[in-house]
C-alpha cells in the first residue's frame, strides 16, 4: 500500500501494545523480602531507626557505587509489580534501579522519616532467581524491603484511526487509517537520517518503511557557514518509494550567529543553556559532596 506524503514535526510511528506475559505466583511472590538480607555493596545493615521489618534496614548510600542487591527466587516469570518499602529523612531523594543487571531508571522517593511504602514501577521476571538492585544515585535514604506482586492485565487499547484535526489532509487521514489497521499487527521499522536508510538497503536488501528527515541544514546560521540542505530531497523520494515520512527541525540560531565557545546560541538578553550540550546546562545550585 503506497502512503502519500505525510509533512510533520512529530515522527509517525507505530506503537506496538505491549505484550503482558501472565504472571504465575512464585515462591516470594506477594512476599516482603528484606533488604538486609541482600548482597551489600558500600552500604550497612542498621536498626537504630524503628518502624523497619525483619532485622534491620540498609543505611549507608553515600557514595555513587553504594548498593544493595535483593534476590527475587524461584520465580515463574512475568510482568510484576515493584513496591519499596523505604525512609526518607533527609528529605526527597532519587535511588536507580536494576533488574538483573540491566537498568530500569530511576526512582524518587519522596521526604518521608517513616518507613512507608512506595510504587517503584514494573519489572519483567525471568523464570527462576532474579535480582533487584538499588544503587546510591542522590542517596542518603533508608531501604528496608522490597515486594513483587503480579501485575494485572492490561486491556487492549481503543485504536479507532480518527484524528483531532478536523482539518485534516486526505493524505494525513490515508496515513492515520493505515497505522490503525496495521496496530497490533506489524511493526514499522525506520531511520532517522538518509545515510542510515541507505546502509540498511545495502545490508539488509529492504527499505525501511519510515524514513525520518531533519531541516537543520536549511537553518541560516547554517547556510551562511557552508551547508546545503538535501533532506527535503530525499523525504520526496522515500515518498514516491510509497514509504512514510517524517520531519523534524533541529533549530539552530539564525543569522547573526555569534560563533564563540558558550556562547553557540546567538546573542540573548537573558542567560540561555548552551546549545552544544544536551541536555542543556541551565544554571544549578551546586550539590553537597558531603552530608545529606
Amino acid at each position: 500500500m503506497r502512503t502519500p506524503l505525510l509533512v510533520s514535526l512529530i515522527a509517525a510511528t507505530l506503537v506496538m501494545p505491549q505484550a503482558v506475559i501472565p504472571a504465575t505466583a512464585g515462591a516470594a511472590v506477594g512476599t516482603w523480602l528484606e533488604a538486609e538480607d541482600g548482597v551489600l555493596s558500600g552500604t550497612v545493615v542498621e536498626s537504630s531507626v524503628q518502624g523497619f521489618s525483619g532485622t534491620g534496614y540498609v543505611a549507608g548510600f553515600d557514595q555513587p557505587t553504594d548498593e544493595v542487591t535483593v534476590t527475587v527466587p524461584s520465580s515463574a516469570g512475568g510482568l510484576h509489580d515493584l513496591t519499596i518499602r523505604y525512609a526518607a529523612p533527609y528529605g526527597q531523594k532519587t535511588a536507580s534501579l536494576s533488574l538483573n543487571g540491566g537498568g530500569l531508571g530511576d526512582v524518587t522517593f519522596p521526604a518521608n522519616p517513616a518507613f512507608t511504602e512506595l510504587p517503584a514501577g514494573k519489572v519483567l521476571l525471568v523464570p527462576g532467581d532474579n535480582t533487584v538492585t538499588i544503587t546510591n544515585n542522590w542517596g542518603w535514604y533508608l531501604i528496608d524491603a522490597i515486594r513483587v506482586t503480579p501485575s494485572a492485565s492490561r486491556p487492549p487499547h481503543q485504536v479507532t484511526g480518527a484524528l483531532t484535526d478536523p482539518a485534516a489532509t486526505a493524505e494525513a487521514k490515508g496515513l492515520m487509517r493505515y497505522l490503525a489497521d496495521s496496530y497490533g499487527k506489524t511493526t514499522l521499522s525506520g531511520q532517522q537520517d538518509q545515510a542510515s536508510i541507505d546502509w540498511v538497503e545495502r545490508n539488509i536488501g529492504k527499505v525501511p518503511a519510515v524514513g525520518g528527515y531533519d531541516l537543520m541544514d536549511y537553518s541560516p546560521s547554517r547556510v551562511e557557514r557552508g551547508t546545503v540542505g538535501r533532506d527535503v530531497d530525499h523525504a520526496l523520494a522515500h515518498d514516491r518509494r510509497g514509504g512514510i515520512v517524517t520531519m523534524v527541525w533541529h533549530w539552530n540560531a539564525p543569522s547573526g550567529l555569534i560563533d564563540q565557545p558558550g556562547k553557540e546560541c546567538g546573542a540573548a538578553s537573558t542567560p540561555m543553556p548552551r546549545c552544544s550540550t544536551w541536555p542543556p546546562r541551565w544554571p544549578t545550585p551546586p550539590r553537597p559532596t558531603t552530608g545529606c
